[in-house]
């Protein structure tokens, strides 16, 4: 089975992905994670946590509110998957010690309520994979030209389905993402 995203007429597969808000029914819709929304805004949200945690929380909370509404929003206008980017578990965002301790269990919990099936695609470099491979989804992938893990080796941690750019994968992404 395939998967192309970014979704393209010219490109065929079985699931198609979209951007959020341009998703059509029965496409799955590309959704980034509370840490990458504020990355890519920008923010530095472990500088956030740090410098004031009462007002980080507050910051972090009003991410983690935004990614369910859009996960909302892209089910309703009928999305039957969401491929959710988790950016943060890797080096050049965060040491394992702030992801495991401001974000995995943040993370655990909003994947738990989607409610629809979820690929965990984990953007980065030596991605802090043995940290995401239990998170609630029903594919995990990642970039496998940016990384050393193998397929064989995240076997060894999570049993689950894989979605990545490799022909021994479960579901073959197709396209950018991959």
């Amino acid at each position: 089975m395939t998967l192309a995203w970014p979704h393209s007429d010219g490109i065929e597969a079985d699931i198609a992905v979209s951007p959020s808000g341009h998703v059509a029914a029965g496409q799955w819709a590309e959704v980034l994670n509370p840490f990458g929304r504020a990355h890519a805004a920008g923010t530095d949200l472990n500088q956030a946590i740090e410098s004031d945690p009462a007002q980080g929380a507050e910051l972090l909370a009003s991410l983690i509110a935004d990614t369910k509404r859009e996960i909302a929003l892209a089910i309703a206008q009928g999305a039957i998957g969401i491929a959710y980017r988790l950016v943060g578990a890797a080096p050049a965002h965060c040491t394992p010690m702030q992801f495991g301790g401001h974000y995995l269990e943040e993370e655990r919990e909003l994947l738990a309520e989607v409610g629809v099936p979820v690929l965990v695609f984990v953007e980065g470099e030596d991605i802090y994979f043995e940290f995401v491979s239990d998170l609630p989804s029903a594919y995990m992938g990642w970039d496998v030209t940016r990384n050393q893990l193998t397929l064989a080796e995240a076997r060894t941690y999570r049993e689950g389905a894989f979605a990545l750019a490799a022909d021994d994968a479960d579901l073959k992404i197709v396209g950018e993402a991959a």
